[in-house]
């Protein structure tokens, strides 16, 4: 597990984004050391947004990131970068083959391109303590616990926004280019609440 050291740590009321890459597993086993480059490619693009938009790195593990910000537009901003930066990066046509083709590589339409990327947003106030060994802010409780189980409930290249995250946007702050579907009330693994859920991604990907 590692962090990088970025801005400071938001506390209180906090926007968390969970992320993961579809078929992570399967693409190791079948590209194995090849996967390595694609992996550090998809972290680039991650670190380089992520400082941009003024995020938190909390942890990435795997290929993983969690990453916390005090302002939910700013998250959802960097999210809707990294989804077209993904979607334009120099992958190469190992993805295109047979095996990979459900989770990874270019459609026919051309809505996905490469590693597919799953993300979730969720805005609330969690446990803020700070980890002995690294001394980096990490973050515990009930809210935590949404927040990736509302990352988990996407597919590879989705963005899904929690209602009380919607809630939080002002007027006005997400741009005209963003396309928003509403996707009602989900039931979520393990949390007795549903959640009503959004998919946000820019409109040069709204086929998706």
């Amino acid at each position: 597990m590692e962090a990088a050291h970025m801005s400071k740590a938001p506390t209180g009321t906090i926007t968390l984004v969970f992320t993961d890459i579809q078929g992570s597993t399967l693409l190791w086993e079948h590209l194995g050391d090849d996967f390595k480059p694609l992996l550090e490619l998809h972290n680039s693009i991650f670190r380089t947004a992520i400082a941009e938009a003024g995020g938190y790195e909390v942890k990435t593990e795997g290929d993983s990131f969690m990453v916390a910000f005090s302002n939910p537009a700013a998250a959802i901003s960097m999210c809707l970068g990294i989804q077209q930066r993904l979607h334009d990066a120099p992958w190469p046509d190992s993805l295109n083959e047979e095996v990979a083709v459900e989770f990874a590589g270019t459609t026919k339409d051309g809505a996905f391109r490469g590693l597919r990327v799953r993300m979730g947003v969720h805005t609330g106030s969690p446990d803020c303590q700070i980890d002995p060994v690294t001394g980096r802010m990490d973050y515990f409780g009930r809210m935590v616990n949404r927040a990736s189980r509302v990352a988990s409930v996407g597919h590879g290249g989705q963005l899904l926004v929690s209602g009380s995250t919607w809630t939080a946007l002002q007027s006005g702050e997400l741009p005209s280019t963003v396309a928003v579907t509403d996707l009602g009330e989900h039931a979520i693994r393990d949390l007795e609440q549903r959640e009503r859920l959004r998919q946000l991604l820019p409109d040069t990907l709204a086929a998706r």
